[in-house]
């Protein structure tokens, strides 16, 4: 427990923590500029982690990937510069970043090129699997939500792809 100074409000001190985690997610990979950047989940820590990616890193064009249509606004006001919008998400992957797709005999798509650095503030099975996948090759992607229970991941884009994954 920490002592709030009266001069917070109870509003502000509750971001707090939040906060910190997403400002520990921008640091955990550091950005270059001119670098592309994918921010998966629009809600609370999704949000934060784009103004800390604007604020340490404002050089970096922040792609937001919001599952709903109300978290565009709120997107766009934290500081993404374009939007992933879920209908399109492969081929917006692709668009976004000049990558190229291929799909493989089991049907799951692939990315060739894509995202330089992408934070998933979601932290679930098909969070974490679009991440892997929409990451360039030798790009980050740095897992800022979690999930307390088992995922089954498809690992081929950490091995083939060299992708590196930070928690």
């Amino acid at each position: 427990l920490f002592l709030v100074p009266d001069s917070l409000s109870d509003e502000q001190a509750a971001l707090i923590e939040p906060a910190a985690v997403a400002a520990h997610a921008a640091l955990r990979y550091r950005t270059q500029p001119g670098d592309q950047a994918l921010v998966i989940g629009a809600e609370p820590m999704g949000l934060l982690t784009i103004q800390a990616l604007r604020a340490l890193a404002p050089n970096v064009a922040v792609t937001a990937f919001p599952y709903h249509q109300h978290q565009v606004e709120n997107a766009t006001r934290m500081g993404a510069v374009r939007i992933l919008y879920p209908d399109d998400s492969v081929g917006g992957v692709a668009r976004l970043t000049n990558a190229k797709t291929y799909t493989n005999r089991r049907g799951a798509e692939m990315v060739v090129g894509g995202f330089d650095v992408v934070y998933d503030t979601v932290g679930n099975g098909a969070s974490l699997q679009s991440a892997l996948r929409w990451a360039r090759e030798g790009g980050v992607v740095v897992l800022v939500g979690k999930r307390q229970v088992p995922l089954q991941l498809d690992l081929t884009p950490i091995w083939n792809q060299e992708i590196t994954l930070l928690g």
